[in-house]
């Protein structure tokens, strides 16, 4: 639990507020996931089981236990629930002999698809972490005046457990969205304002 939690120092309906926020939030990451992780598998169907390609995206993504449970069954759903994919979970987990056979002649493929998965990757990234940009902002409305910006994130990054890496890219994004949307006042001197500057002296040979 996050320190401002653990010492009672919120109310206790903001702390109900934030849970929500914090709880809509998760969700929509892992909604997001679900679907990035159908399309890897779609993509390597051919080359990969199932378990084997969502076990790649669990690690890739850095998904603790919890949420790679939830993420399993909710791209289960999703394959049964797909006209394309409906009826085919079971042959998506386990690839035939001769599927196993055409792997292995196809390295040019595979090295294709491993950059594929790189690519995707850091799409996938990069949109969890806009999803949490924009969720963190709710999130800071929501804290109000109860503490800091920096306070407010870090409540936020606790309560999402977000690892070091993707709660400092939301920091830094936040902040910079902050900043764009109310700037300080910065007054930038015209030249009619500006001190009158002394002319150089040049110093001759004999000086």
């Amino acid at each position: 639990m996050a320190p401002l939690f653990r010492k009672n120092r919120l109310p206790t309906e903001l702390r109900q507020r934030l849970r929500i926020s914090a709880a809509v939030a998760a969700e929509r990451v892992l909604d997001e996931h679900a679907r990035s992780a159908v399309e890897l598998i779609e993509e390597g169907a051919d080359r990969a089981p199932l378990e084997r390609l969502l076990g790649a995206y669990v690690r890739l993504h850095h998904l603790g236990e919890a949420d790679a449970r939830r993420l399993r069954e909710k791209v289960l759903a999703m394959l049964g629930r797909d006209p394309r994919t409906a009826g085919r979970v079971s042959e998506l987990e386990a690839p035939s002999p001769i599927q196993r056979i055409s792997r292995r002649i196809r390295g040019r493929v595979e090295l294709e698809l491993r950059d594929w998965v790189e690519r995707h990757t850091a799409r996938v990234e990069l949109a969890v972490v806009d999803l949490h940009v924009s969720h963190a902002m709710d999130f800071l409305r929501i804290f109000g005046e109860h503490g800091t910006t920096q306070d407010a994130l870090q409540l936020y990054a606790d309560m999402l457990g977000l690892r070091q890496t993707i709660a400092e890219m939301v920091r830094l994004k936040v902040l910079k969205t902050l900043h764009d949307t109310r700037p300080g006042k910065v007054e930038l001197l015209d030249a009619s304002r500006r001190p009158a500057t002394l002319p150089l002296r040049v110093a001759d040979n004999g000086s």
